[in-house]
């Protein structure tokens, strides 16, 4: 069932390309998923050599600001959208987006 009230995560953003010290750790507004997303409680992500060069600007793909990092997750889906029928809350899921969701549209610049 899906949670028509948003909540806050703290995530590792970045509003610049550059070295670590871009990185902030921010609270960020979540929204319910939309019709057919699913929400993860993120509990583990790995950085990797695509991470940096994303975060450097120096990946294929380049950051839309604010960007995150995490190319790779794994968690617990939290809740679902209406039209999702192959998931459920609770399920265990990995996960390897491309960038393009990994950016944070809803923030202001």
């Amino acid at each position: 069932m899906v949670s028509k009230l948003s909540k806050t995560a703290r995530t590792v953003i970045f509003r610049e390309t550059g070295g670590p010290k871009v990185l902030k750790v921010e609270n960020i507004e979540i929204n319910a998923p939309g019709p057919q997303e699913v929400r993860v409680r993120v509990k583990a992500i790995g950085i990797n050599r695509a991470d940096i060069m994303y975060r450097t600007g120096s990946y294929i793909e380049h950051p839309v600001f604010p960007a995150g990092i995490g190319y790779e997750a794994a968690g617990i889906i939290e809740s679902v959208g209406v039209e999702v029928a192959d998931w459920k809350e609770g399920d265990v899921v990995n996960i390897m987006p491309p960038f393009l969701f990994i950016n944070i549209p809803h923030m202001a610049n």
